[in-house]
């Protein structure tokens, strides 16, 4: 038997080491032979678990609650699924909105529409926090949008004073007859602006790639 401290060979009795007092268990083996065992010892197999993505929802609930999520960010791949996922329940809603005209239906399904804008937004947000875009750009191209329709609707209501106070029948005059086509070009100027802002935003937030550095709300999914 051997002391396990300092590898002094002991009788097989021995409780202590006679020469550093090292307390002795049964059957120690010498320090050279544990130093040989660990070298030789395969190394622990680890565990790999990889913990879930952000973006990987499993239940019915998670998915639900994952379109509504404001915080973190998402791959491109995850945004584009779920873009489309919403966009597909807009389409089907506004249908019904259609085909349910006048019910108490018809007001249900308007409230659903309206909502799933809200999912947009949260995988819009998240998205471009991935891509590297100044969320900055959200309230700014919003009220470059309420700008755009409030011209266009004051054009509008411009065009329609001309028409109403036109005789349904006789000559027009030339300069009243162009200003109404120049109020009525200008609000549809206005209008497509407002239409294009969320198709630019949109259609940046499915081309632009990930960054591949960490950044303060996480790294790349």
């Amino acid at each position: 038997m051997f002391c396990r401290k300092c590898g002094y060979d002991l009788p097989e009795d021995s409780s202590f080491c006679a020469k550093c007092g090292e307390q002795i268990s049964p059957s120690s083996p010498p320090p050279q032979q544990i130093q040989q065992a660990q070298k030789s010892a395969p190394p622990p197999k680890q565990n790999k678990t990889h913990s879930a993505p952000e973006d990987a929802p499993k239940t019915f609930k998670e998915r639900v609650l994952f379109l509504f999520k404001f915080s973190g960010r998402i791959s491109r791949k995850t945004f584009i699924i779920n873009f489309l996922v919403v966009l597909a329940a807009q389409v089907i809603l506004t249908l019904a909105v259609i085909a349910t005209d006048g019910s108490v239906l018809c007001t249900l399904f308007g409230f659903c529409v309206l909502l799933t804008v809200i999912p947009h937004l949260a995988l819009g947000v998240r998205r471009m926090r991935d891509a590297g875009i100044p969320l900055l750009l959200i309230p700014i191209g919003f009220g470059v949008m309420v700008y755009c329709n409030i011209e266009a609707n004051h054009y509008i209501e411009q065009f329609r004073v001309i028409a109403n106070n036109t005789p349904a029948r006789g000559e027009i005059d030339t300069n009243l007859r162009l200003q109404a086509v120049s109020y009525f070009d200008t609000a549809r100027n206005f209008r497509m602006a407002a239409t294009f802002i969320p198709l630019i935003f949109s259609g940046a937030l499915l081309i632009l790639p990930s960054r591949k550095r960490k950044n303060k709300i996480g790294a790349k999914p």
